[in-house]
């Protein structure tokens, strides 16, 4: 081999063995990044487990509008709904949901998750816990494909999410997770997960009166309020804010 064909041999081997290093030295550097990110995932997550382990959840809903026919009766209401999610500094409002319903008596209810102490190593977090949140607000007369829902399945709740510009790559895992539970409930037991749905709290919607919903271990309740101030408030918010009415 020629002095100058060795050379270049040397040359391009150097070059090979400095790319190598850049990408070696970058995927390390990635690997770091994304560790540091997923403990203050983690970090985050816990501390709102925290607040919600065992406490109520919270909402407040209103009429915006009510169609009626010739006699008088209701034939459909549109409800505004805001949820209250448990905030490091008190509870933090989320944004408002449109739920269109036909006639006046509406039912809400929720659901109970608890986590055993043989639930999976990969959330050992949720252990010895329980998660309360709202499920279906619906008309009496719905069934369950056209109702309401704000546990969409194989999505991450927006009363479960930790930060309001979206979910963290932690809670897309547990929710993927929790959904084939969910769905396959004949797991659940061997998971040491555990899931109750809430009977449905009735109520009879009318213009100008706010609605308080509760769902936690008691069950779901409705108390009615007449706090004008969170009246207006649902309604200016919901003028400017795109609001949405999804069935399952």
């Amino acid at each position: 081999m020629s002095s100058f064909v060795r050379l270049i041999f040397v040359v391009v081997m150097l070059g090979i063995a400095a790319s190598l290093t850049l990408v070696l030295a970058s995927n390390a550097r990635s690997a770091r990044q994304q560790r540091a990110q997923v403990a203050a995932e983690k970090q985050r997550f816990d501390a709102f487990i925290q607040r919600v382990d065992g406490h109520e959840r919270h909402a407040e809903m209103a009429v915006e509008w009510q169609k009626l026919d010739s006699e008088g009766n209701v034939t459909q209401s549109a409800l505004l709904i805001r949820q209250y999610t448990p905030g490091a500094n008190g509870p933090e409002p989320l944004p408002i949901e449109r739920v269109i319903v036909p006639g006046n008596e509406v039912r809400v209810d929720g659901v109970l998750m608890s986590f055993g102490p043989a639930f999976s190593d990969d959330y050992a977090d949720l252990r010895g816990t329980t998660l309360a949140f709202f499920d279906h607000v619906y008309g009496a007369s719905q069934e369950r494909p056209e109702r309401f829902r704000f546990l969409t399945p194989n999505m991450v709740p927006a009363a479960a999410q930790t930060r309001a510009s979206g979910t963290t790559h932690y809670e897309l895992h547990l929710w993927r997770y929790l959904w084939e539970l969910i769905q396959n409930p004949s797991s659940d037991a061997a998971a040491d997960f555990h899931i109750r749905w809430t009977a449905p709290a009735p109520c009879t919607v009318r213009r100008g009166v706010v609605y308080m919903l509760f769902v936690g271990n008691d069950g779901t309740s409705i108390v009615e309020s007449d706090d004008r101030a969170i009246l207006n408030n649902l309604v200016t918010e919901a003028e400017t804010q795109p609001t949405s009415s999804q069935p399952d």
